[in-house]
């Protein structure tokens, strides 16, 4: 009896491949790519604040819009 597959197996790639330290490592690198003081929401508040009202306001319409679609009987978006 044959225990290979009669399919090719494939390795894993990218982070799959990886071991788990090294994931680790390329995954902090992400935090680590600009300096808070670099960061704009970071050194200022209010532009953060209004950043998320506005996708707050959007996504809040976009729901809204789906819901009245769906009542009308038209299927929406």
């Amino acid at each position: 009896m044959n225990d290979e597959p009669d399919y090719p197996v494939k390795k894993p790639r990218g982070f799959a491949g990886m071991d788990s330290d090294r994931r680790r490592a390329i995954a902090s690198l992400g935090g680590k790519s600009v300096s808070n003081d670099r960061r704009y929401y970071a050194t200022n508040v209010a532009a953060a604040s209004e950043a998320g009202r506005k996708g707050a306001a959007v996504k809040q319409a976009n729901y809204l819009a789906r819901k009245a679609a769906k009542e009308a009987g038209d299927g929406g978006p």
